[in-house]
């Protein structure tokens, strides 16, 4: 993925913001009013990401981070955001450092993952913006020592699309490979699979390859399928005939290669072309690579 297209799952699974403004009415400010701001400005981001306003977050968003995105692809990352997480709930904040205009805060979330990838990665920025804090977090990620400010280029690099078949390594060694892009007949769908009239049913086949140095955790990857031909996002859920197809779990051994099948439903009325996306929610920062490919009929 691009940063652009993290900015909002990068900000919101950190959930250590850094916010940063200067002049303005900011510097008058008293330090527990500045503080409220501060707060009231997180409090109203996680809670548009919540409800799904994609027109709220972007409203949340400053002008340069505005023009690096868009509204289809912040709601596509929402409903992305929700499927792995649910709701977030901020257990805890806390300001600090405030001063001309500035300020760090931390917040607590009680979901593991979000909560290890926020101390871990340090936080996102926020500047005062036409009177109220926007987020300003779509070149976070350059390396401390890069020149001149330069963001890394690893994280501008856009995310790499493959035919089905082909297989994608991240630096890590975790390779994935996707193929068998098909449509599940009907015999093959069970009593409690779950597909509704006008939906168009497919699994793919994953194969991973565990050639790092520690064992991987299959939950952290997030396959996602949506329609290239006149959009539309498609919904993971399981099938019967094939395993539980609707998620991963567990751990991959180093050496070891698993083969899986992942099911999806999607509106008939956006065709069979199909754009598979998996992200790694270990670091939502790593590229998310793309598989292209046609459902084919049974």
């Amino acid at each position: 993925m691009t940063r652009a297209r993290t900015l909002l799952l990068a900000t919101a699974v950190t959930l250590t913001v850094t916010l940063a403004g200067c002049g303005g009415d900011g510097d008058s400010a008293t330090s527990a009013t500045a503080e409220a701001d501060v707060e009231r400005a997180l409090r109203d981001y996680v809670t548009a990401m919540n409800e799904g306003d994609a027109d709220a977050v972007l409203a949340s968003l400053s002008e340069r981070c505005r023009q690096a995105t868009n509204e289809n692809e912040v709601r596509t990352r929402l409903e992305l955001f929700s499927q792995i997480y649910g709701d977030i709930e901020l257990r805890e904040i806390n300001v600090r450092d405030i001063e001309d205009g500035t300020a760090r805060v931390s917040a607590v979330s009680g979901i593991d993952a979000l909560d290890e990838e926020s101390e871990r990665s340090g936080g996102a920025r926020w500047i005062l913006e036409d009177g109220a804090w926007r987020n300003d977090d779509c070149d976070e990620g350059a390396d401390d020592g890069a020149d001149d400010g330069q963001e890394d280029a690893s994280a501008l690099a856009p995310a790499p699309e493959r035919a089905l078949g082909e297989t994608y390594t991240w630096d890590d060694d975790l390779s994935l490979t996707v193929g068998g892009l098909r449509e599940v007949p009907a015999q093959d769908i069970g009593e409690y699979d779950f597909v509704e009239d006008g939906q168009l049913p497919f699994v793919a086949d994953l194969t991973i390859t565990n050639n790092g140095s520690a064992p991987f955790d299959l939950s952290h990857l997030f396959p996602g399928a949506e329609g290239v031909t006149n959009g539309g996002r498609a919904d993971t859920t399981r099938f019967e005939a094939y395993g539980e197809t609707g998620y991963l779990e567990g751990r991959l051994a180093p050496g070891e290669t698993l083969a899986h099948v992942f099911g999806w439903t999607l509106a008939e009325e956006h065709g069979r072309e199909i754009a598979i996306e998996v992200g790694r929610g270990d670091d939502w920062s790593l590229p998310a690579p793309v598989w292209l490919g046609t459902i084919a009929e049974p």
